[in-house]
């Protein structure tokens, strides 16, 4: 089973490894864009996991899985190929920080976690598609759409702590020290540095991150593959 896993993402890895050969020339050599890029990364996690039940034929992976005594084992060892970039990718954006990398692998790992959930449930591949990259853009992007109600009485301080001090940029500048409220691109695109934000650790995003992926996966385990349409 597993070598049958290997095989149907042979493409699927060929792509990670040229992006991480792409990566390491063209990455920026400052730490917020950096950080960025790391974050970008997650819209590219789809392409790692999304279509392979279909490749493998639907009806015969689900004749396959049901047969199985560890559904969850089985579906953790499809995804180690995906998690296997999602590592090299994140040991790029960490350039020797184990704090970023932790960071960058629960990103990563929440990113394929949720594209996995949709190729399961959903019956068309742009579906799973338009509903990934979605889902993906709307954690990534959280300082941008967040700060439309940093400052209102009704959110504060949450949705601006949780927004800024969870997200996985601000999150990697704590963590190395840096202040991230105060960085110079962040504060000029979300204005960070003039709302009030809680103190969070820098592990905290992460283990937000890791929760989403544990519900994902729990979900995808329990659910039942559907008919291709």
């Amino acid at each position: 089973m597993f070598n049958i896993l290997l095989w149907q993402s042979k493409l699927r890895i060929f792509f990670g490894v040229t992006s991480l050969l792409l990566i390491l020339f063209w990455i920026p050599e400052g730490l917020t864009e950096r950080l960025w890029v790391g974050v970008v990364l997650g819209l590219a996690c789809p392409l790692l996991v999304l279509g392979r039940r279909r490749e493998l034929n639907r009806e015969a992976y689900a004749m396959i899985l049901s047969s199985l005594p560890r559904r969850r084992r089985w579906q953790l060892w499809g995804l180690t190929p995906a998690l296997f970039i999602v590592v090299l990718w994140s040991m790029v954006i960490a350039q020797g920080s184990w704090h970023l990398g932790l960071i960058f692998v629960s990103w990563g790992v929440c990113c394929v976690s949720i594209a996995d959930l949709f190729d399961k449930r959903l019956n068309r591949l742009p579906e799973a598609w338009l509903s990934t990259v979605i889902s993906v853009a709307i954690l990534g992007g959280a300082p941008f759409w967040g700060a439309l109600l940093f400052g209102r009485t009704a959110f504060a301080p949450w949705i601006a702590t949780l927004c800024i001090s969870a997200h996985p940029v601000y999150s990697g500048l704590k963590s190395v020290g840096k202040l991230s409220l105060q960085d110079e691109i962040l504060y000029e695109v979300t204005q960070s540095g003039l709302v009030e934000v809680h103190p969070l650790p820098w592990w905290f995003g992460s283990i937000i991150l890791v929760g989403i992926s544990v519900l994902c996966c729990e979900i995808t385990a329990r659910s039942t593959l559907r008919e291709a349409m």
